[in-house]
């Protein structure tokens, strides 16, 4: 995304939209970049609607395997709360998965991985 430092002249009188991306990534299938307006919360709804979506498509092209591998940032306030988890625990109730794997990393380890 470009992203300036100052305004040029040209542009004083305009008003800047602030945007931001989301990303997600099916391992082997397909990846997925969702553009967010950045005047809203990027909050647990965010989070929420791009996985129901990526779900979604992903079921569409082919069947949803037993488990669910997740991988998330450690952010608590978009990512690991209660919702999150509360989501993750319908989809096993209506049997959409089995089981969901989500592992709660720790930061430093995740840059030693080779």
């Amino acid at each position: 995304m470009p992203h300036l430092l100052g305004r040029p002249k040209s542009m004083a009188d305009l008003e800047l939209f602030p945007l931001f991306i989301v990303g997600a990534k099916v391992h082997g299938r397909a990846s997925y970049a969702y553009h967010v307006d950045g005047r809203h919360t990027h909050n647990v709804n965010v989070t929420l609607t791009v996985l129901l979506d990526v779900l979604n498509n992903i079921s569409l092209q082919q069947p949803l395997p037993r488990t669910l591998y997740l991988l998330m940032d450690n952010c608590v306030r978009e990512n690991k709360n209660r919702y999150v988890l509360g989501f993750l625990s319908f989809l096993i109730h209506k049997r959409v998965f089995e089981k969901v794997i989500l592992p709660l990393w720790i930061l430093s380890y995740i840059f030693r991985i080779k």
